[in-house]
């Protein structure tokens, strides 16, 4: 069966984000002492798990007992590897009100791992606490090579200047030559800016529109864009990454000066050098991240052609931040624009933009400077060539690096490598380099010295690599020939693979296992035998660990086995190779589980009728298929749920009708749980048929089809008494701890201002209006400044209660003598109806019965107080 490619996108591309909401208000029987200013508090959270390129966000709510105004701040332990131009991708965290932050990050692969996360909150007395949770990073599946590449934009890079137009626009096209129109989609993908728009004005082309708001741009400069290529033929997405820069003019009110640039424009150059370029900066204050350069390359063949404002390559510069406080002070930065290899003079165009740090809360004051268009005339001629690069140092060319015989090697970008050092093996290497046979760009190979870590920032071929690629499946290259044993210090560049090929006799097993630092790059594995004899089939490894290990069981004949180890989505990193080829308990392959007795189970003829909510235990062997029966009343909604093992191999699950005809599926790639929903219109049979797309080996699984009341999307769905929690399931809403509830509830007290513990708390969803809640429900407004479905009674504003439950409308029970129903979580008399003024009663601030005398309280323990908004009825 194909994959669901369309399902598969939609399942990696949601955008997870976790909500908890707390009372702002430290409640009175928490009170640790009667005199003196007390610590804030920070509600309690949970582990989060955050995937690799998608957003995540974490919602922070503290108080404080005295009403002090609070901050907050965030470490992160160990510091994330992943670097970034644009904040929207480091980790940061935003206060948003008084007693609300957000925590934001939006990992990349490097950042696979875990870390902890501790959130402090602080008052202006001095005073803090902190909160420390896990975060678990992991990565989003599994994905192979290119089927297209981006044609536009060009470049990596544009500027979009807010004084002259508020929005921009571009065109994202893709050439995709094996590929009708239809088939080619475009999507914008994480950390994109929600608030822009990509759609489709031509075949295979798209038109970008952003239109910055104004918070964003008063916070940000850099706003990277991800566009991801998807095809409906089932190969994997490929990315583009863009990066807009803002610019604009400041207010007159702004402190402090835009910094001044200086540069010296070299003359036109002929040789094989780098370009190198020096800006010096000078601020009042300092810059608040590095310069950065823009350039681009025109052909003599068109030099009248004017640069592409939105076709610049970007480069960040190298220097040294300094803070001048009173005095003005200058930093050298310095840009290196790589050889530029053409038969013919080119013309470089390149620009500088600046940004200083007058604005420490945003970049609203920040003064942004662009410097004018410059032009240098470059000729590539080799009768020139200066040797010296040393090791490391960026080359597009052999005759740039160091002595006779050290080569520019290749790193997996298409035109920049870095020097070598040549060496041999009585000869070695510096520390941190060793001697090995690399390729050079001009396709020369010798004995060089590479770095351990290529360099920092490069992916050297290895040894199996030295002359030609051994990726055989994708590229036509041979596979590299090897025997069982141990193999060190290969590598995986962007976009390759390496193949080996092994003998194995029959009646025995392989088992290959890579290891590598999966932090610095996932690597994936996979085995098959080629000889057509043998039915055993192929097996791949998706794990996100350290290492992954395939097996080959008890080949029936004669075989070469073909080992494949790829990078997901582009990884590079270095790994170790074991193989063994050995016996194995062959009889014990496969198999079958109970369902498959005394009938097969593998067809909706002889499948398995079994009752809704059942789990099932089973397995399945390589071309095999389950099919498993419900009778199901019309308009009853099913959720199916598949869990296995994905690294012993997918599974995926089609719901069927009475005809065979394949009403929904679930196929995700790399994935452990497989899940669809379903509502039939007519009462009938229905079947679920598990199926391996790939028949990759014998794999257990766990299904659970439930349906009937027990299943909601929503605590709408549920009936009184019950909320929906994060399984889906309606479920007691009782409570008694503020972090008991999931899926976005919250545990309240039907008293205000009263621990949950001791008061037989519900769990409540939040809303913007009582149309939202159940028919029993009101949206009430709760004293931590939030809006939640809650039972509703009769009672009026200032009317005795006993729980919130008694009181009408939006109004809850504050604990006042005999209560007290009002609507909570005011700032002042304008959050309030008419009748009514923000005044605090018991610590808490609630809209209390305006009046004019004490009988227009109506209650004898009532009577009408002064307060500093007028009269209002109180105890």
């Amino acid at each position: 069966m194909p994959y669901n490619t369309e399902s598969f996108y939609k399942h990696k591309s949601h955008r997870f984000r976790a909500m908890i909401y707390s009372l702002l208000l430290l409640f009175t029987s928490l009170s640790c002492a009667t005199s003196g200013n007390r610590a804030p508090s920070i509600l309690s959270l949970q582990d989060q798990q955050l995937v690799t390129n998608q957003s995540f966000q974490l919602d922070v709510t503290g108080f404080d007992e005295d009403a002090d105004p609070i901050d907050f701040e965030f470490s992160l332990s160990p510091p994330p590897p992943t670097p970034t131009l644009a904040s929207a991708g480091i980790p940061s965290l935003q206060k948003v009100s008084d007693y609300n932050a957000v925590f934001s990050w939006t990992p990349g692969n490097a950042d696979i791992g875990s870390y902890a996360l501790t959130l402090i909150i602080k008052d202006n007395q001095g005073n803090q606490s902190q909160e420390t949770i896990n975060l678990e990073v992991v990565d989003a599946g599994i994905s192979g090579g290119q089927w297209g590449r981006f044609t536009s934009p060009v470049g990596e890079a544009a500027v979009l200047n807010l004084d002259e137009t508020a929005c921009f626009e571009t065109t994202v096209s893709v050439e995709a030559d094996q590929l009708a129109p239809e088939e080619v989609s475009v999507v914008l993908a994480a950390p994109s800016p929600s608030s822009a728009s990509l759609i489709a004005d031509g075949f295979k082309s798209y038109r970008l529109t952003w239109c910055p708001e104004p918070q964003a741009s008063n916070n940000q400069v850099n706003f990277p864009f991800v566009f991801r290529a998807n095809t409906s033929r089932g190969f994997p997405s490929f990315e583009k990454r863009f990066l807009v820069r803002l610019r604009s003019s400041t207010s007159a009110n702004c402190p402090g000066s835009a910094p001044t640039l200086n540069h010296q424009v070299p003359a036109d150059y002929r040789g094989v050098e780098n370009l190198e370029l020096e800006l010096e900066v000078t601020d009042d204050i300092g810059v608040k991240s590095a310069p950065t350069l823009f350039y681009q390359i025109v052909t003599s063949q068109n030099p009248t052609q004017a640069p592409d404002v939105n076709a610049w390559t970007s480069i960040v510069m190298n220097g040294q931040f300094t803070n001048g406080a009173t005095t003005n002070e200058s930093n050298i930065w310095t840009g290196i624009i790589p050889a530029q290899v053409y038969s013919e003079p080119v013309t470089i165009y390149y620009r500088f933009l600046v940004s200083d740090d007058d604005d420490p809360d945003g970049v609203t004051c920040d003064h942004s400077v662009e410097s004018e268009v410059f032009q240098i005339a470059y000729q590539w001629d080799t009768s020139l060539a200066m040797l010296g690069a040393g090791l490391c140092e960026p080359c597009v060319d052999d005759i740039q690096c160091g002595n006779s015989g050290d080569l520019c090697l290749n790193h997996g970008q298409a035109d920049l490598g870095i020097c070598g050092q040549t060496c041999s093996l009585d000869q070695g290497c510096p520390q941190g380099y060793r001697c090995q046979e690399a390729q050079s760009l001009n396709q020369i190979s010798s004995l060089q010295c590479v770095s351990d870590n290529a360099c920092g920032v490069a992916c050297l071929p290895d040894r199996f690599e030295a002359a030609i690629p051994n990726q055989v499946m994708t590229m036509g290259y041979p596979a590299s020939e090897i025997e069982a044993g141990f193999y060190d210090m290969l590598s995986i560049c962007s976009g390759d693979e390496d193949h080996y090929i092994i003998d194995i006799p029959s009646g025995l097993s392989l088992t290959a296992r890579i290891e590598f630092q999966h932090s610095q790059g996932d690597l994936d594995l996979r085995a098959q035998a080629l000889n057509p004899m043998n039915s055993i089939p192929s097996t791949t490894s998706l794990n996100v660990t350290n290492f992954e290990e395939v097996t080959l069981s008890c080949v029936p004949a004669d075989t070469e086995a073909l080992i494949e180890v790829f990078g997901y989505e582009g990884s590079e990193n270095q790994y170790t190779l074991s193989v063994q080829v050995g016996e194995r308990e062959c009889e014990e392959y496969c198999q079958a589980d109970s369902y498959e007795s005394p009938t097969a189970n593998n067809n909706t003829f002889n499948a398995s009728f079994v009752e809704l909510n059942q789990v099932i235990e089973g397995s399945i062997c390589p071309q095999d298929v389950d099919v498993f029966g419900y009778y199901l009343d019309a308009g009853t909604r099913i959720e199916v749920r598949l869990e296995h093992m994905s690294s012993q191999s997918d599974l995926a699950i089609d719901l069927l009708d009475e005809n065979e005809l394949i009403l929904a599926s679930s196929d995700t790639i790399g994935r452990d749980v497989e899940l669809l929903e379903f509502t039939p219109m007519v009462s009938a049979e229905y079947y679920i048929k598990i199926l391996q797309p790939q028949g990759l080996g014998n794999v257990s699984y766990t299904l659970s089809v439930r349906g009937g009341s027990s299943l909601c999307t929503q605590t709408n769905d549920c009936a009184e008494g019950q909320y929906c929690d994060a399984s889906r399931s309606c479920v007691p809403n009782s409570c008694d701890a503020m972090s008991s509830c999931e899926s976005g509830h919250v545990c309240v007290s039907p008293i205000a201002g009263r621990l949950p513990v001791a008061q037989n708390g519900l769990c409540t969803e939040i809303c913007s209006s009582s149309a939202q809640c159940r028919t029993h429900e009101k949206c009430k407004a709760f004293e931590n400044y939030t809006y939640r479905c809650a039972p509703s009674g009769t009672a009026q504003l200032a009317e005795a209660c006993s729980d919130f439950s008694d009181c009408v409308g939006h109004l809850i029970c504050l604990p006042a003598p005999g209560g007290y129903c009002a609507a909570a979580g005011c700032h002042s008399s304008s959050d309030c109806s008419g009748d009514s003024i923000c005044e605090t009663l018991q610590g808490i601030p609630a809209c209390l019965k305006r009046c004019n005398t004490d009988d227009d309280c109506l209650r004898p323990d009532l009577s009408c107080q002064d307060f500093n908004g007028g009269k209002a009825c109180a105890p």
